[in-house]
């Protein structure tokens, strides 16, 4: 039996999605430095001493839920309103079905918390329209394309490499496009239900400039170890502890080189959520005769006849 698949979009998500970036503060985004820098010297103090609450930011997932149980999640402003009106037995009535075991400890704190977070990040850094515009009609072209293939080939193709395993655990996945995560995908699990924040870049300005897709592909493959790793995935699928022992990397060296592979879309992660399995590496099929199109029409692209 597999899961159902829900492919959603709301501006409210990509609110949550650049909060999400920055507080993670990670290097592996496509966002530059000089983004971080700007959102920087614009936070205030209040703002400021909210982003340390890391157990609170843990709990962003369940702000997504809530955000898309909202009758008011195309904006912000009536988004904010309707959940500060909820109660905490509305708001335990909202999320319960997507508790694991126990309930979050502090439901008031929870809505408190983000409550005042929300607008506050807003004044901090507002997502571009032409951003949503394109996120919108990414949603709406996959969900089309929903109809034409399986759960789990429209799971992989929206993540570039992804295969969620079906199991009796797992009921729905939803699907959320974003650019800011973007190269990453980002996945909150829940009892039955998965939520997966989807990497979509948005198209450069400048038509000529090479594609971000085909510069993350020949960035993974111009390095020794990486085509090592690919050579040893092509067999059969490895598991990451299989990958340390034949590639004598180090943990931290190897998941920096699988996070290259995978943000380029060169393999393939079968993961089995809510289970004591380890996740499986593979090449992807086709992968390297898709990478040969891509590269072809980028550079006969400026041909004229």
């Amino acid at each position: 039996m597999t899961y159902k698949v829900e492919i959603d979009f709301e501006p409210i998500y990509e609110v949550v999605s650049s909060l999400s970036v920055y507080v993670t503060q990670k290097t592996n985004y496509d966002l530059d430095k000089q983004w971080f820098k700007d959102v920087e010297i614009r936070i205030q103090p209040e703002l400021k001493k909210l982003l340390k609450d890391k157990e609170s930011l843990h709990l962003i997932g369940y702000l997504l839920l809530l955000a898309r149980k909202s009758p008011y999640k195309n904006s912000l402003e009536k988004f904010l309103s309707w959940f500060k009106g909820l109660s905490i037995g509305e708001i335990y009535e909202l999320l319960y079905m997507y508790f694991k075991e126990e309930p979050l400890k502090d439901l008031e704190h929870f809505r408190n918390y983000y409550a005042t977070l929300l607008p506050l990040w807003d004044d901090v850094y507002k997502v571009d329209a032409e951003i949503n515009n394109h996120l919108t009609i990414i949603q709406e072209v996959k969900a089309v394309k929903q109809n034409e293939t399986t759960p789990e080939k429209m799971v992989e193709e929206c993540t570039n490499g992804i295969h969620i395993q079906p199991s009796q655990e797992i009921t729905e996945i939803i699907l959320i496009p974003t650019y800011h995560l973007s190269p990453q995908n980002r996945i909150y699990g829940f009892k039955n239900t998965v939520l997966i924040h989807f990497s979509v870049d948005i198209p450069r300005e400048n038509g000529h400039e090479v594609p971000l897709v085909l510069l993350r592909k020949t960035k993974a493959l111009a390095d020794e170890k990486r085509l090592k790793i690919l050579q040893l995935l092509a067999t059969e699928p490895k598991t990451f502890t299989q990958l340390v022992e034949l590639t004598n990397l180090s943990k931290s060296n190897l998941h920096y080189h699988l996070v290259l592979l995978r943000s380029a879309g060169l393999i393939r992660i079968t993961n089995f959520l809510f289970t004591q399995k380890p996740d499986l590496y593979e090449v992807r099929p086709n992968i390297f005769s898709a990478h040969k199109e891509d590269l072809e029409a980028y550079v006969y692209s400026g041909l004229t006849i």
